[in-house]
């Protein structure tokens, strides 16, 4: 008896289908349970692989999954041969440290290294010449605008000296002189505050006393 040639080909075409189809449905099943199983399931990996060629690093970090997907994505950064070297903290601080502002910006060391000299030369210079000659600083500034502008010019010039001088041990910023005893940066900055104030209140004084303090 001969096979109809009609029906043998719809047979292996149903099988055909029939593979695909079971192909089809495993596939799925297998994405499926892979990932679902990725996001119950916390995935450790080792911060460190060696990826055998060379002597290149690989680090690989766990994925992170967003919200809404069911996606996953995986982070892998290579290292070169030689390791980061991070520099010291002191080694930094060091170089913060260094990098002083300009000295005659508002914040840098001259304004009130400068100003806390004149001010104690001047009190002084000023209490005396009251108590001598009965004068007040009112009137001691506005008798002798010379000698005010000549000791502003000599304080300021003697400030920065250091550095005109090209010193190397310190510079013109006090806070640089390694001292002992008494006499250190901060005991001139206080007497430099106290005489700035003294001054102000001494002129504040005889403003309202109409005359000299003294005398």
């Amino acid at each position: 008896a001969r096979s109809h040639p009609k029906r043998e080909y719809n047979t292996s075409k149903q099988h055909k289908f029939q593979l695909s189809k079971t192909k089809q449905l495993l596939l799925s099943q297998i994405i499926n349970m892979a990932m679902t199983s990725a996001h119950k399931k916390t995935i450790t990996l080792s911060p460190k692989t060696n990826t055998g060629v060379g002597n290149s690093t690989t680090r690989a970090f766990a994925p992170k999954a967003s919200k809404g997907s069911m996606r996953t994505s995986m982070i892998v950064r290579a290292e070169g041969d030689k390791p980061i070297e991070m520099e010291p903290a002191a080694e930094v601080a060091k170089t913060v440290i260094a990098a002083d502002p300009f000295p005659m910006n508002f914040n840098g060391f001259a304004p009130e290294t400068i100003n806390g000299r004149l001010a104690q030369l001047g009190f002084v210079a000023g209490l005396g010449a009251e108590i001598t000659t009965g004068e007040s600083f009112t009137t001691q500034f506005q008798s002798h605008p010379v000698a005010f502008g000549f000791a502003c010019g000599l304080i300021t010039l003697a400030s920065f000296m250091p550095n005109m001088q090209g010193a190397t041990e310190y510079t013109s910023n006090p806070d640089s002189v390694i001292t002992s005893g008494p006499f250190t940066a901060d005991a001139e900055k206080l007497n430099g505050r106290a005489a700035m104030l003294g001054m102000v209140a001494m002129l504040a004084t005889e403003y309202i006393k109409g005359g000299a303090l003294i005398g």
